[in-house]
């Protein structure tokens, strides 16, 4: 769906709940939430794999989980901690290898980021329908997929380690704004679907290590500086358990 068509939709819900006759909170009274969920992690900008064109990042879409904390200060805005775990298989070409040999092989990992972010949101309400926008600014730490380059033979089903591409680590400020919709289920219990966008400029060391690594027979280490911009979609659905304590 067009992002103008999904802005638009969701101005229009915005607009319906404001006009409704919400009943005020008293101030001074946190309501606590805690967030619980799992969603499609979908990839974008330089980190998305394209079949045709160039690629940095090789990414394919993946799966995400989510932990929330949350306090509703008032009628309209609150006060929102959030954590969040991704993972993102990559295409095969990431580390192409020569299709010609019997023995040549290459294991790749996937890309492994977790989230942290602070910050406010702010909500409308009517009767059982939140609508929220959520500005967490934070850190993500990234982790690229590791590929191990060796020689498998067969017929005696031994293998010979040739050189390892480490998977590196790296981490970066970053923004992940957030719209939702939830639905009361129960007095304690929230169905929450939501959106958010992940922004990060990151930058990754990693090695390349000739040898075995496990057996310690490595010849030579060779550092390679890595950089790339980090863009991810994060799309899920999931539930929010709902805590109500006095300030």
């Amino acid at each position: 769906m067009n992002k103008s068509i999904l802005f638009g939709v969701f101005l229009l819900i915005a607009f319906y709940c404001t006009a409704q006759n919400y009943p005020p909170k008293n101030d001074s009274t946190f309501t606590y939430y805690a967030e619980v969920g799992i969603g499609a992690a979908m990839p974008g900008g330089e980190f998305k794999f394209y079949s045709a064109g160039e690629n940095v990042g090789y990414a394919k879409p993946g799966v995400a989980l989510f932990l929330n904390a949350k306090a509703y200060q008032n009628q309209f805005m609150g006060y929102a901690l959030s954590f969040s775990g991704i993972i993102n298989p990559v295409d095969d070409t990431f580390y192409p290898i020569d299709q010609t040999s019997q023995t040549l092989r290459a294991d790749i990992g996937m890309w492994k980021n977790i989230n942290f972010g602070i910050g406010p949101f702010f909500y409308t309400a009517a009767n059982d329908i939140f609508f929220e926008l959520k500005l967490p600014i934070g850190f993500v730490t990234v982790n690229r997929p590791e590929v191990l380059v060796y020689n498998y033979y067969a017929n005696t089903g031994s293998i010979n380690r040739l050189y390892t591409y480490t998977g590196g680590h790296s981490l970066s400020w970053c923004f992940t704004p957030e719209v939702s919709m939830s639905f009361d289920l129960n007095d304690n219990l929230k169905l929450k679907v939501f959106g958010n966008y992940l922004i990060s400029n990151i930058n990754l060391n990693y090695q390349l290590v000739y040898g075995d690594p496990i057996t310690g027979s490595n010849t030579q280490t060779n550092a390679v500086g890595l950089e790339q911009k980090l863009k991810l979609r994060n799309i899920s659905a999931g539930i929010a358990f709902v805590f109500e304590l006095e300030k």
